[in-house]
């Protein structure tokens, strides 16, 4: 029984790794088949991409006749409206020179205003260091105002002091002269 139960034991082993065997190779078919399938789907979008490449092209081709077409006739117009220019051109010189008596015009002026504006930043120039000046002159009376006060203060200082020494002075004397009075009693 023992030997038939290891022969049982065996050929199921060997069935299950036949079993593996076979899931082995079906998976590699498998993917085999799952690659061929990517493959095609890669040629079909390869395909379709170009495909809409010659769509496009065919599109953009279109659009350039339509734009050459249009290129044409603004030509013509633009041929037109030179001619038209040149008609307008010794208007327009008449103008330039209109514009050049005012631009001198303009230029006297500046100058006359640059003169003014020099003046304008001397003046300037002048009050500013009139308030550096006067700034400083304040600057120096705050720091004798500051002086002055530091002083008057170290005074009232003293004064209390002396007024504290001559109080406790006045109770001392008294104290002593109680003591002197005891004594003498």
């Amino acid at each position: 029984i023992h030997k038939e139960r290891q022969e049982l034991i065996k050929q199921w082993e060997e069935a299950i790794e036949a079993m593996k065997r076979r899931d082995q190779a079906m998976k590699e078919a498998d993917d085999a088949a799952e690659e061929l399938k990517k493959q095609v789907e890669e040629r079909r979008v390869g395909l379709k991409e170009r495909q809409m490449f010659l769509d496009s092209e065919k599109a953009t081709n279109a659009q350039a006749e339509q734009k050459i077409n249009q290129a044409e006739r603004l030509v013509a117009v633009a041929r037109e409206e030179y001619s038209t220019s040149q008609q307008g051109l010794s208007e327009f010189q008449d103008e330039v020179e209109t514009v050049r008596n005012t631009l001198v015009k303009a230029g006297t002026t500046l100058e006359t205003k640059r003169g003014e504006v020099a003046n304008f930043q001397e003046d300037l120039k002048n009050k500013k260091l009139r308030i550096e000046r006067v700034r400083a002159t304040f600057t120096q009376t705050q720091l004798q105002l500051k002086t002055e006060y530091a002083h008057l203060t170290d005074l009232d200082s003293r004064s209390r002091a002396l007024d504290k020494y001559f109080r406790q002075e006045e109770l001392r004397a008294k104290a002593l002269e109680k003591e002197l009075s005891d004594l003498k009693q």
